[in-house]
This record gives C-alpha cells, sequence and structure tokens, in this order.
C-alpha cells in the first residue's frame, strides 16, 4: 500500500510539472515577442507591472485567471470599457 501511495504522488507531481511548464511556456514565448517588438507599437497587447496571479481555474469557456492589483496604479483604465468587452467574448 506504501509503494501504491508513492508511485500515486510521484505521478500528481509530474502531473502538476508539466502542467505548470505549459501554462508558464505561453507566458515565456509571449514575454519573448513583446521584448523582441521594442521600439514598436503593438496595438492588441498590454502588459501592466505590479500584477499577482492569485489563482488559475478551467472551466467551458476555459482558462480562468484570477488577478490582484491597486486600481490606484491604473487609474487612467477604462474599467466599463473592459468589462464591455470580456462579458461580451463569453
Amino acid at each position: 500500500m506504501k509503494d501504491m501511495i508513492q508511485l500515486m504522488n510521484k505521478y500528481l507531481e509530474a502531473h502538476y510539472k508539466l502542467l505548470k511548464e505549459n501554462y508558464i511556456r505561453s507566458l515565456r514565448k509571449g514575454l519573448r515577442f513583446l521584448r523582441s517588438q521594442s521600439g514598436k507599437q503593438i496595438r492588441d497587447l498590454r502588459s501592466y507591472a505590479k500584477i499577482n496571479l492569485v489563482g488559475v481555474a478551467f472551466a467551458n469557456i476555459g482558462v480562468l485567471h484570477r488577478i490582484s492589483f491597486r486600481i490606484r496604479d491604473f487609474e487612467r483604465v477604462n474599467w466599463y470599457f473592459i468589462s464591455t468587452f470580456f462579458s461580451e467574448q463569453y
């Protein structure tokens, strides 16, 4: 029984690491692209500092990301437009 639990733990750890790498790889790829475009204007891509990823969830509509940030740092953002944009996507 102990060997079976250890085997299960190793399987779950490997599965977790693979899922994490798949998630992080696309983030790395996007950041690499962003850095390669320095000096060029990218209209459909935004990057922000001081954003914390709180959680990731999987749903029928895709991967959901829960983030936290200080609104004070984003006073110029039109939150109504953004919330309307996201609600129309799904």
